[in-house]
């Protein structure tokens, strides 16, 4: 058996996955409480389904704390712990900048207390300790595997605190059989760019992309040792079963000729760019300053020069030497041009957004709690804006979850929204998630009948309603009905907005679903029959909110973006964009709530959407409209003229402008099909309308 620390971390995961074709069991030590490991794990593997499907089977997820004595294992666990024969420690705190002694919590003293452990193990074979090649700190000159120096000092808190626990590794290596393993700058899969947390040297990538980065603070030849994770993780998991890697350290890095010097990287960018985003990126002015000897803390507010001086003591790396490393593995043959367009394409991909476990629903409560990138709402009433700030909802959304679990509403329980497009809407559907419940978003003009029947088909334990007309023909439901407008309920036995937040309690713990558990049960329109339920799991539902906000160019996804939701919310589409798929664009976000759709066109002017999803009939009228006046007259009629083409930026400003899309940077359709004829006539006039309807064949 072999036993990992730092399975949930991006080494550790990969790592893993070597490890399995070796065809050992492993455990997998995971920091969790007991009971919720499996759960942690596969959180933590979201992006890997293939390997959480083995969690329980050939992975055991094993609950513990390496900071503790015994790892903080039952004696259950330790009892199946001590039949390990290999361990690879590749737990760690990463934070660069953070302070030391909270570092040295996780790099020093969880080291001692694994090595402790693996002293008591009986038929313990073999010890690989993933370090860092950074633990040679500021040495200047050619740092060869087996150099360890306090000497020169170190560029961060987090490599004192990897150097002070090689310390304790290498002092055990004359008792036990111990193999140290020091990657350098890991970045993404070589072959799918896949990487967790898009850090070191992805800030620069990102402030390049983003047409952020005039100057750099460095050198143009600065060479930059990066190497991609596949390569570390299928070389632990070699090193693990090679018995001549007993007592060696090796260096997990790129051959200093074979890195990439800061200019050509860029170049090759700037290459990839134009070819694949259509941008035309100016190549930046190196002028080396005098760097800072240690890493300093830097914010996303600071400028652009400020966070990479104060990462380039981090990027700018001495000589490693690869002597052991070539021995035991063989020469590397590195093609870093190759590893840049896989890298790239998935950094922009997921708009350099760290990949997390989160759900949606706590995206979403991330997102609102912070203040960079913030997210605010509107509701649009009489044509006019009612705003509130990204803290104010989250705050409103931990009160109505508090009131859902006081109401006996968790895991697994369905619970059912039907009512008008609102900030507290959203704020009632993210909170159902965070309970574990599944959402039951109904059509607002949904039947009293048909209400009764898919109510009693889904199982819903509470109702939430949002329009006093609704109020009528729910007797006898058998559940609690809770109104979300500001009216007080006309019966009595409907829970008012304040009777409902008054419920609730505060310190219930959030529940940890996994990416497999039921999201969402959404119901078809029923035109062709009796509505039909489809149930969609939190990694169905994730994965359609990062589609959705991916599917935006990227020039125009990183800038500030505002949205205008009045379709139901009951819809797919309108539901993940308005509820969910904001909280993963790059960029700051408001969101437009409109609560009748007769309104929409004062709603227009007043949210001046740049992203607008609406049913292909909203377009024909915009058509309609604008083909009977003279100059749309004109035009429909003299298209294929000189004069016309000529006319068509007019055009086209005037007729977005007279709607209130002038500012929109991406139109979509759906709900319905859309006629060919009608998207090719805003086509030829300049303006892309994105079909989001299926069509199948007949």
């Amino acid at each position: 058996m072999i036993i990992v620390t730092g399975a949930s971390g991006f080494l550790g995961t990969h790592i893993v996955a070597e490890l399995l074709q070796k065809e050992m069991p492993i455990l997998a030590l995971v920091r969790a409480a007991p009971g919720r490991a499996e759960a942690r794990l596969a959180r933590a593997w979201w992006d890997w389904p293939e390997l959480a499907a083995l969690i329980g089977s050939r992975i055991q997820a094993c609950p513990g704390d390496i900071t503790m004595p015994d790892l903080g294992l039952s004696s259950t666990a330790l009892s199946l712990a001590r039949n390990a024969t290999h361990v690879v420690h590749a737990a760690a705190d990463i934070r660069l900048a953070a302070p030391l002694d909270e570092l040295l919590r996780m790099n020093r003293d969880g080291t001692a207390r694994m090595l402790e452990f693996a002293t008591s193990l009986p038929g313990l074979s073999h010890f690989v300790h993933v370090s860092t090649a950074y633990v040679a700190g500021m040495c200047p000159g050619p740092v060869t595997e087996e150099n360890l120096s306090d000497a020169y000092g170190f560029r961060s808190p987090y490599e004192m605190s990897k150097y002070e626990g090689e310390q304790l590794v290498r002092t055990a290596m004359t008792q036990m059989p111990i193999t140290v393993a020091r990657p350098g700058m890991v970045v993404g899969h070589s072959e799918t760019g896949a990487v967790k947390t898009f850090n070191t040297l992805y800030l620069p990538l990102r402030l390049f992309l983003s047409g952020r980065l005039p100057v750099i603070p460095a050198r143009a030849s600065l060479r930059l040792p990066m190497v991609p994770v596949d390569y570390v993780a299928r070389s632990v998991a070699s090193l693990l079963l090679d018995p001549r890697a007993m007592g060696a350290t090796v260096h997990l890095v790129s051959p200093t000729d074979a890195c990439p010097s800061a200019a050509a990287l860029l170049t090759t960018v700037q290459g990839w760019a134009r070819k694949n985003l259509g941008l035309r990126l100016r190549r930046p002015l190196f002028v080396p300053l005098p760097l800072p000897r240690r890493l300093k803390t830097w914010r996303m507010s600071d400028p652009p020069t400020g966070k990479l001086r104060a990462l380039l003591p981090y990027v700018e790396a001495p000589v490693f030497r690869r002597d052991t490393a070539d021995r035991l593995l063989g020469p590397y043959p590195h093609d870093w041009r190759s590893l840049v367009p896989p890298m790239l394409s998935f950094a922009v991909n997921y708009g350099f957004l760290h990949r997390s476990e989160r759900t949606v629903q706590e995206q979403v409560m991330f997102r609102l709690g912070r203040s960079f990138r913030p997210v605010s709402f509107h509701d649009v009433v009489e044509g006019r804006a009612r705003t509130r700030r990204g803290p104010m909802v989250r705050q409103d959304i931990e009160k109505v979850r508090h009131s859902l679990c006081a109401m006996g509403v968790g895991r697994g329980h369905t619970v059912a929204i039907i009512g008008p497009n609102s900030t507290r809407y959203v704020t009632i559907d993210v909170a159902i998630g965070l309970a574990g419940a599944v959402s039951v978003p109904l059509h607002p003009a949904t039947p009293a009948n048909e209400l009764r029947s898919l109510l009693g088909s889904s199982e819903v334990r509470l109702l939430f309603i949002g329009c006093p007309v609704m109020e009528g023909g729910l007797e006898g439901l058998g559940i609690p009905v809770v109104s979300f407008t500001d009216a007080p309920p006309r019966d009595q036995a409907i829970l008012s907005w304040e009777q409902f937040l008054a419920r609730g309690a505060h310190g219930d713990a959030v529940p940890m679903v996994c990416p497999h558990d039921p999201a969402t049960r959404r119901h078809t329109s029923g035109t062709t029959g009796s509505p039909q339920g489809v149930v969609f799991n939190h990694r169905n539902v994730r994965w359609m909110a990062e589609c959705l906000a991916s599917l935006f160019p990227w020039h125009w996804r990183i800038r500030p973006a505002r949205y205008l939701s009045f379709l139901p919310m009951n819809h797919v589409v309108e539901g993940i964009l308005a509820t969910y798929a904001p909280y993963y664009l790059p960029a700051p976000v408001d969101i437009y709530f409109l609560d009748d759709i007769h309104e929409l066109p004062r709603a227009l002017r007043v949210a001046r959407p740049t992203v607008f999803f609406s049913v292909p009939r909203f377009y024909e009228k915009v058509w309609a409209a604008f083909s009977s006046r003279p100059a749309g007259r004109w035009y429909c009629g003299h298209s294929r003229s000189v004069a016309a083409k000529l006319a068509r930026p007019l055009l086209r400003r005037a007729l977005l402008g007279r709607v209130g899309l002038h500012r929109c940077r991406y139109l979509i359709a759906g709900s319905a099909a859309s006629d060919h004829g009608l998207l090719c006539g805003f086509q030829e006039l300049g303006i892309e309308i994105h079909d989001a309807y299926p069509e199948f064949p007949g």
